[in-house]
């Protein structure tokens, strides 16, 4: 099951028992526990900060596997359900890759979210992930498109593509 899939208009999810979220902080991936060829853990100086990723979801299972998969691969990532909260957000901070749904509850959706970042960091890479949008797609240059439903693994990767714009080596 991918996340994001829906049936009838229900979301489906997997069924497993909900691990709670690490608190934020900053987060150092481990040599120690690879899990096999396909370790999608980025590759970093455990020196630096690691690359910070602010993931708007409205969906809390599709939120928590990918805040979980962006975690184990070393990332450190902020979480946001609506538009509000993560420009909210984004007035304090600077992240270095936004992962954004299109659709979202309120008034502000992915698009403007990621024109607003844009003001404050014209070169911030940014991945919308859509599965239907009522609006007409707009999205800022070098952006990429995740459609759903889709596996947390690919989020992982298309960060780490768009991770070493900002610095880091790429995956």
């Amino acid at each position: 099951m991918f996340y994001g899939q829906h049936t009838n208009g229900i979301a489906k999810s997997p069924r497993v028992a909900p691990r709670p979220l690490e608190p934020p902080g900053p987060l150092h991936a481990r040599n120690d526990d690879a899990i096999g060829p396909f370790d999608m853990r980025c590759e970093r100086d455990p020196s630096e900060p690691p690359v910070s990723v602010l993931l708007v979801e409205d969906d809390p299972l599709i939120r928590e596997f990918v805040v979980e998969a962006l975690r184990d691969a070393g990332y450190h990532v902020i979480h946001a359900s609506t538009g509000e909260e993560a420009l909210d957000w984004c007035k304090r901070h600077v992240a270095d890759v936004l992962v954004t749904d299109v659709t979202l509850p309120g008034n502000i959706d992915g698009w403007q979210i990621a024109e607003r970042c844009r003001e404050s960091d014209p070169e911030l890479p940014v991945i919308y992930a859509t599965g239907y949008s009522p609006a007409a797609p707009r999205p800022v240059p070098g952006s990429r498109i995740l459609n759903k439903p889709y596996h947390p693994d690919e989020v992982v990767r298309m960060v780490g593509d768009l991770g070493g714009e900002k610095g880091m080596p790429p995956n």
